[in-house]
């Protein structure tokens, strides 16, 4: 039996959408924690160029991590890891994850081409959501009256991503999403 996330997300953007809009519009997940413009303007013009040309390259975790910790992005040292990238990247295929998008809680559904990605697009730059799965498949269930409420609740506070441990909810999200 699969998992069911609650994924709480930014609410804002540079173009002023919401990332939770973003994700739908894109069949994701996402987290920050991106590798952007703002993050690395304080680098004199030849690191924030080299940087740039970096970041539109990474392939891979272990390239994410060396740049965060070759210029102390997000206070990252080496061997640490940032909890909402590593808890992504526990999402397996068959997993429900719940989102909040203006006053509405979409279930996603975690299809079998499931991929954690770097994306370094600028779309993706922009609305802080460069930790990417792929393959999420999102459904509209309403406002908060048509969520248990466990789902409301898990809204309040916590990380970023986070697992929702009542043990009915798997089933009740896969009853609710088909």
């Amino acid at each position: 039996m699969g998992k069911v996330w609650r994924l709480q997300t930014r609410t804002d953007s540079k173009d002023g959408k919401k990332i939770s809009t973003y994700c739908r519009e894109q069949s994701i997940a996402a987290v920050g924690w991106s590798i952007n413009d703002n993050q690395i303007k304080k680098y004199n013009a030849e690191a924030f160029d080299k940087i740039q040309s970096i970041r539109a390259s990474i392939k891979s975790e272990d390239i994410y991590y060396k740049v965060l910790e070759e210029y102390n992005l997000f206070n990252i040292k080496a061997g640490k890891k940032i909890v909402a990238v590593e808890t992504l990247k526990r999402v397996k295929p068959g997993d429900y994850i719940w989102m909040r998008d203006n006053g509405i809680y979409y279930l996603g559904y975690v299809g079998n081409n499931l991929r954690y990605v770097y994306n370094p697009s600028i779309d993706a730059l922009e609305h802080d959501a460069a930790n990417q799965i792929e393959d999420v498949e999102w459904k509209p269930i309403g406002d908060e009256s048509q969520v248990p409420g466990v789902i409301a609740t898990a809204f309040i506070r916590g990380r970023t991503l986070q697992r929702v441990k009542k043990a009915y909810m798997y089933e009740y999200a896969s009853f609710i999403y088909n």
